[in-house]
């Protein structure tokens, strides 16, 4: 499971919920977890994906979890961070979508 692909959900948690993205990004994995959505904000179908979630051994979904982070959390001047921030901003998922397949 590629959670990199849900990174404009947890955009949206964070904003829904008013919290930075390193708590949306819990939030996100929670509600696949719960398979159900603990905290709104992203229009995911949580069952289907808690399945995939679970279908997963420990050491797939830590991979998953780390490769996620690398661009939601690192704040480096040349980040992708920065580019997925201001592509939200305006709205432009496919800008954002450009960002994430690099």
């Amino acid at each position: 499971m590629n959670l990199k692909q849900y990174a404009w959900n947890i955009f949206e948690i964070a904003k829904a919920n008013n919290e930075d993205l390193g708590v949306a990004r819990r939030m996100l994995v929670n509600n696949i977890q719960q398979g159900m959505a603990i905290n709104g904000g992203a229009e995911l179908d949580y069952p289907a994906l808690r399945r995939r979630w679970d279908a997963m051994d420990g050491k797939a979904q830590e991979a998953a979890l780390e490769e996620l982070n690398k661009y939601i959390t690192d704040f480096s001047a040349n980040a992708p961070y920065h580019s997925l921030c201001e592509a939200f901003e305006r709205g432009d998922r496919e800008a954002f979508d450009k960002v994430l397949a690099k």
